[in-house]
């Protein structure tokens, strides 16, 4: 996992997918940011699993950060590679 920029609350609006990772103890899938659980292993979205984003030509998926951890209220911290970019083209 690549160490990316500050931690935040905040889903980037590039932020679609997220994969279950074999370090997180998951199955490597990738799901859409609406499921908590995956959809093919049913564990539960935890610290070390990805953030990914989808290039505008054809959908292809790339990683722009990481779950770093989710506090004891069940919130998200997600680190982000670029977490200033504002439009598409400046996160790939």
């Amino acid at each position: 996992m690549t160490k990316f920029g500050r931690v935040t609350t905040e889903v980037s609006s590039h932020h679609v997918y997220w994969q279950c990772n074999k370090g997180s103890k998951g199955c490597g899938e990738t799901n859409d940011m609406a499921l908590k659980l995956c959809k093919q292993c049913n564990k539960l979205r935890c610290a070390g699993d990805d953030a990914l984003a989808a290039s505008p030509e054809g959908g292809k998926t790339f990683e722009i950060g990481y779950l770093d951890h989710v506090d004891e209220n069940g919130e998200e911290h997600w680190c982000y590679q670029n977490p200033d970019a504002k439009k598409q083209s400046q996160i790939i």
